[in-house]
């Protein structure tokens, strides 16, 4: 029996020969799976352009305006005023165009990602940058594994200057903040307001326990 040519969807590009066969599951699946990883790795180095370019303009807007350090901090605030965005993305955009002389993008096969790059660019020494940059393509690290490895590589010294920059990247990330719990004394509780009428003629001492529990106790003398 002579083979049936397959025929291209309708309304899909028709791409190579038979690119539109997708009449079994194995077939669909690898349709599918190759269409979300390029739509993925097309929207990575668009954020990474994106990114690189907005921090190429704010470096030449501040080097146009005398490059002080205090009028580009005033524009960085403007800015994520007008936008609507924290203050350190655009902190960190303007070190990633300052870092890279060029959008750092490469195959998509090795091409790191932006949670890549804000560990990388906390790194000043630009040898090491690249040679830890190599590494983690070559070894597959995700953002976290470049972490350890950047903070393994640094002196005791130069990793304790860089820690507040290291925690100001690290707020940027919204997914990724980080709630540091506050103890107070332990056995000691607020004596609140009470929150209604009937509450405010009772004699009893309304004490706050937290987490939103509240309690009524007879005044006592120790």
């Amino acid at each position: 029996m002579a083979a049936v040519p397959s025929k291209n969807v309708p309304g899909l590009p028709p791409g190579k020969a038979g690119a539109g066969n997708v009449r079994t599951y194995p077939a669909l699946f690898r349709a599918v799976k190759a269409c979300l990883l390029d739509g993925q790795q097309r929207i990575e180095e668009a954020k990474l352009r994106s990114y690189w370019e907005t921090g190429r303009y704010i470096q030449l807007h501040v080097l146009q305006n005398g490059n002080r350090a205090e009028y580009g901090t005033r524009a960085i605030e403007k800015l994520a005023e007008d936008f609507d965005i924290a203050p350190t993305v655009l902190k960190e955009c303007r070190t990633f165009a300052s870092r890279y002389v060029t959008p750092p993008i490469g195959r998509a096969r090795d091409q790191l990602l932006w949670a890549h790059f804000r560990k990388l660019m906390t790194i000043p020494d630009e040898k090491e940058r690249a040679r830890l940059e190599e590494a983690a393509k070559k070894n597959n690290w995700n953002s976290r594994e470049l972490a350890l490895q950047i903070k393994a590589s640094r002196p005791l010294a130069e990793d304790a200057e860089l820690m507040e920059t290291d925690h100001q990247f690290l707020a940027a990330d919204h997914a990724a903040q980080v709630l540091v719990p506050l103890r107070g004394e332990l056995y000691t509780y607020k004596i609140i307001t009470p929150d209604n009428a009937e509450r405010a003629r009772d004699h009893r001492v309304c004490v706050d326990l937290g987490f939103g529990e509240k309690r009524y106790e007879e005044p006592r003398l120790f």
